[in-house]
């Protein structure tokens, strides 16, 4: 069974490492300038759909269409007519557009635009700084159009999904019209009272096309932008400098006016269509309902160029994946073959194994040999073991293990906690994309709640013991009036208590049995459970023992004393009680807030995390925040 193990091992490591650096591999992307922006098939002898293209007309007239398969060809192209076009410029006039220039190098892109648009387009105005709020509604005015504009002014933070949504909705006036949102944006989203998935909602169903112009290093958030603009299937142009804006918008003017109407005649009944346009080497697919008008993202869907197959985010990080899985491959090449070669019993002991009376022992059995089972684990647990006893860190492992009562070799705890950690960091470094600061703050956290919890278990035990001390010491005099020897006693007391006490004194009777003196025993147990009150009472008894005297009144005096320093000890607890809460709830009150606003608005404390300052700051605030907490905590303790 083992060596079939290991052979299958074998085989997946050939199959990873063949496969792994190419199994993942990532899709270009590639830049299209064609695009299908709506679909008229009312009249099947002529379909109209208007096309955005921005090369030559004469490249659409000799265009393929391939309709559910069969391959047609225009019957004409034409430009889009300006009375057919409706377009909203959403501009942000807050108060972070207002540094630089910013708002009166947009206010001067959206005049270009206005001036440049096609006869008979019709524009509105919408801003959004502090709110949505529409400046001009639709009107081919130019004049009052660019009047309006003038009187733009900053005020407030940015409402930039209210803008969208404002924008959305006065587009409804514009019935049979291709519509337009042209977002002009820098600042920060601070006061819009929706999210952008809902913005996004509502640019889809009033069947928008939004294009987004955004600058950067303001604190937009082009994440989200882009994410509306994808989903209405726009343009994004993301800017550093304020003058680039009156070229970026003007090149959105350039690919709304750069549309035409293509029509050709069709057989197919109404019905689901697939439709693929191709000109030259360019080609888009859409899929609609024929038989009436299908606009917007939400009415023709895109069809996916023949998907490469598996799961997206395996193939956005392929390189990562692709070296990950070879790591693990020569990983398990090795364990193969160690395994292959090496066997964990001796070939006497598997000849005799038959004429044993315990038959042979399993691998599973937790008694033959720990966690670590297989030779090439062994192996690397007695490594991991030397280099911790030379550090001098096995010895400290070994006793918070016995404190806590958990039956674990020290060596292998720390081998199988180091190996746990690599794991995990490696994981989080996959899942987060590749993010080196996640995978460290992975890398704290997964070393610390380890030994967190093996210290809380061994001091929860170590408080058990404390707090059975005076009981057991009672119980143990009165074993000695009744006339039992020491040793005696400590058997029999060792019978009635629970655990941990009853525990180690049946350790300190068993250690005793196999003739290490008791009052070494005794002062053994001590020093594993770091009890400084049991040790007192160990060296009293061997003080006694040397010069005689009533042990059993020496045991009853030693357990009134612990008693009265229990009692003297919970009166300090009970009055330090305030200032342990309140450390805790200061402690706790810079996480509870900031989870507060970034549930909130996510935007505004983002700042914290995205850029340098903010990190720096964040970084400062968590260390002030620990040497304060640090603080509070020395003052409120008392050794008692």
């Amino acid at each position: 069974m083992k060596r079939a193990l290991a052979a299958l091992t074998a085989v997946l490591f050939a199959a990873l490492t063949f496969a792994a650096p190419g199994a993942f591999a990532q899709d270009g992307e590639e830049s299209t300038q064609l695009s299908i922006r709506a679909i008229d098939s009312r009249d099947p002898a002529s379909v109209a759909m208007i096309v955005g293209w921005s090369g030559d007309q004469s490249d659409l007239e000799s265009a393929t269409i391939v309709e559910n398969g069969n391959e047609l060809s225009p019957d004409g192209v034409a430009p889009l007519p300006g009375g057919l076009i409706a377009t909203v410029i959403a501009i942000d006039n807050s108060e972070a557009m207002d540094a630089g220039g910013a708002l009166v190098q947009a206010r001067e892109a959206a005049a270009a635009y206005i001036r440049d648009a096609p006869s008979g387009e019709i524009i509105g105005l919408v801003s959004f700084g502090n709110t949505g709020r529409v400046v001009q509604r639709l009107t081919a005015d130019r004049d009052r159009l660019l009047t309006t504009l003038d009187a733009l002014a900053p005020t407030g933070p940015s409402a930039i999904w209210n803008g969208i949504d404002v924008s959305s909705k006065l587009l409804e006036s514009a019935e049979g019209r291709e519509r337009n949102i042209v977002v002009i944006a820098g600042g920060p989203n601070g006061a819009s009272t929706i999210t952008s998935s809902q913005a996004r909602g509502s640019a889809v169903s009033h069947e928008a096309t939004v294009y987004g112009v955004g600058l950067v290093g303001r604190g937009l958030d082009e994440a989200e932008l882009r994410s509306v603009v994808d989903a209405t299937g726009g343009t994004y142009s993301s800017q550093e400098n304020p003058t680039a804006l009156v070229d970026a918008v003007g090149a959105v003017g350039d690919d709304i006016a750069a549309q035409y109407v293509v029509t050709y005649s069709t057989d197919a009944p109404p019905g689901p269509v697939d439709l693929t346009l191709a000109v030259g080497d360019q080609q888009t697919a859409v899929s609609f309902v024929s038989g009436g008008v299908a606009s917007g993202a939400s009415a023709l869907r895109p069809i996916e160029p023949d998907d490469p197959g598996g799961v997206g985010f395996l193939r956005d990080n392929g390189f990562v994946l692709g070296l990950v899985l070879v790591v693990v491959a020569v990983a398990l090449g090795v364990f193969a073959v160690g395994s292959l070669l090496t066997n964990e019993r001796g070939s006497l002991d598997t000849v005799l194994e038959q004429y044993t009376e315990t038959g042979p022992v399993s691998l599973d059995d937790p008694t033959s040999g720990g966690l670590a089972h297989t030779a090439f684990i062994q192996r690397a647990v007695t490594i991991t073991g030397g280099f911790a006893e030379r550090q001098g860190i096995l010895a400290k492992v070994e006793a918070l293990l016995e404190r806590a009562h958990l039956p674990l070799r020290a060596a292998e705890a720390l081998f199988f906690y180091l190996a746990g950690l690599v794991v995990l960091v490696l994981l989080v470094f996959i899942l987060s994309g590749g993010n080196p600061i996640l995978a460290l703050v992975a890398t704290g956290i997964g070393a610390l709640i380890p030994p967190a919890i093996v210290k809380y278990l061994a001091n929860r035990r170590q408080k058990k013991f404390v707090a059975q001390l005076p009981d057991m010491l009672q119980l143990l005099a009165g074993t000695l009036r009744a006339g039992y020897s020491l040793m005696q006693g400590v058997e029999a007391v060792s019978k009635e208590v629970t655990d941990p006490m009853g525990h180690e004194l049946r350790r300190v009777v068993t250690e005793s049995r196999l003739g290490r003196p008791l009052e070494e025993s005794l002062q053994a147990s001590a020093d594993r459970m770091e009890s400084a009150d049991f040790a007192w009472a160990v060296m009293a008894i061997g003080i006694q023992r040397e010069v005689g005297g009533n042990l059993a009144e020496l045991l009853l005096t030693v357990g009134d004393t612990m008693v009265q320093r229990e009692r003297l000890r919970r009166d300090v607890q009970a009055l330090v009680a305030e200032g342990k809460i309140s450390a805790i709830v200061l402690g706790l009150l810079p996480l509870g807030l900031g989870l507060a606003m970034w549930m909130m608005n996510r935007e505004y404390i983002a700042v914290l995390f995205e850029t340098t300052t903010g990190n720096i700051l964040l970084g400062g605030a968590i260390v002030l925040a620990g040497v304060g907490f640090y603080w509070m905590k020395k003052v409120i303790e008392v050794d008692i």
